[in-house]
């Protein structure tokens, strides 16, 4: 039979607990981009075999053209390009293409909280004790939103939309967070 100091076992479960909690929280970190998207539902996207990029309509606003510029536009139209034709879709120009594909941009204030405090710490004489806290911090951050559509030539329409936001708060979108964006938006098309 083993013995246990008065504290030893609250302190196994909460280190059990401890451990069940950081394993959540990096299965959440590696759960992706949280990409979305919305689609036409009459739409056929069986026949769409050629593509074409259209350029971005971009707004004159002072704010956004500090991270959506010409930079973003080349990075993104090469990395679709990249995505599509390794899906076995072809570039083509305009006027023969299935579907154009464009982009925008949109920025939004966020705010998130978090409450947890963990920590360890030696007690009076020879007790350790592992104890959980309660602190708010709240964190406001700008994140700008990458768009791409997916507009069916012959109608003019828009068929497809995926989005994905990210932290912007450095002023940019880098190159390969441009191509792990535009893969995780491109992995819901086309719907299933």
């Amino acid at each position: 039979m083993i013995v246990y100091p008065c504290n030893a076992r609250p302190l196994r479960r909460y280190a059990r607990q401890l451990l069940l909690f950081a394993g959540a929280l990096a299965m959440s970190a590696c759960a992706g981009l949280g990409a979305r998207s919305d689609h036409d539902p009459q739409a056929n996207f069986s026949e769409l075999n050629t593509f074409a990029w259209q350029a971005p309509q971009r707004a004159d606003d002072d704010e956004r053209a500090v991270w959506d510029n010409d930079l973003l536009a080349r990075r993104v139209a090469q990395a679709v390009r990249d995505e599509l034709t390794d899906r076995g879709y072809r570039e083509v120009a305009a006027d023969e293409a299935d579907f154009l594909v464009t982009y925008s941009t949109g920025e939004r204030e966020r705010t998130r909280g978090s409450s947890l405090g963990v920590g360890f710490g030696r007690g009076f004489g020879s007790r350790s004790s592992l104890f959980l806290g309660q602190q708010v911090h709240l964190d406001r951050r700008d994140e700008g939103v990458l768009v791409l559509d997916i507009i069916e030539t012959g109608e003019q329409a828009l068929i497809w939309r995926g989005w994905a936001a990210r932290d912007v708060s450095d002023g940019r979108f880098a190159e390969e967070q441009v191509k792990r964006y535009v893969k995780g938006i491109l992995e819901r098309f086309p719907p299933s």
